[in-house]
């Protein structure tokens, strides 16, 4: 009997779960990511209305209600972006770049958490244990990678083993397209 009611509640909490993702999928609000260059702020527009600025050298997230947006990007710099966004569904998550801006995630746990250490230690090549996940490098928006970090300072102080660490960081667009050890030689991690 007592094993019935268990299964009841553990298949109601579950069902309750798949309700609230649901939900949030379907009706949810998406969002988009704005990571300003170093040189320069970058005043962010939606619709027409202002909606914050992103400091030099830092990111921001946003939030879209669903439909259809306009977004223009405008860096203290002069350059500038403007994208037509379409939002249809609460998982929308994207990168906007600014102008010409070029990013690449690397996966830095081997590195950051356990290589780092040891070649601190013994004067290592600083770059072994570094992968490049992805890059973007046509300045065009992207989707924004789960669980990922925009600066080391973000990075948390362990991770559990086998769990994988990203940054998001703007490289230079001559370099986005290059070998994977030119890519994490200047990401300067």
């Amino acid at each position: 009997m007592w094993t019935k009611i268990k299964i009841a509640v553990g298949v109601l909490g579950l069902l309750g779960l798949a309700g609230v993702a649901g939900a949030a999928f379907l009706y949810g609000s998406g969002g988009f990511v704005v990571i300003a260059p170093a040189d320069a702020s970058v005043r962010t527009t939606v619709d027409g209305k202002e909606v914050g600025t992103v400091a030099p050298g830092t990111h921001q997230k946003f939030s879209l209600a669903q439909g259809a947006h306009a977004v223009t990007l405008a860096a203290s710099t002069g350059r500038s972006s403007s994208y037509q966004l379409k939002v249809d569904n609460g998982m929308f998550d994207r990168t906007l770049p600014v102008g010409a801006q070029c990013f690449a995630v690397f996966d830095v746990a081997s590195y950051w958490y356990q290589k780092k250490k040891v070649l601190d230690k013994l004067g290592g090549e600083a770059n072994q244990g570094i992968t490049v996940k992805s890059r973007h490098a046509d300045s065009a928006p992207f989707d924004t990678p789960s669980s990922v970090y925009y600066s080391t300072d973000e990075l948390p102080k362990s991770i559990k083993q086998g769990v994988r660490t990203n940054l998001l960081l703007e490289v230079p667009c001559q370099l986005a397209k290059g070998s994977d050890q030119e890519l994490i030689g200047v990401a300067d991690l």
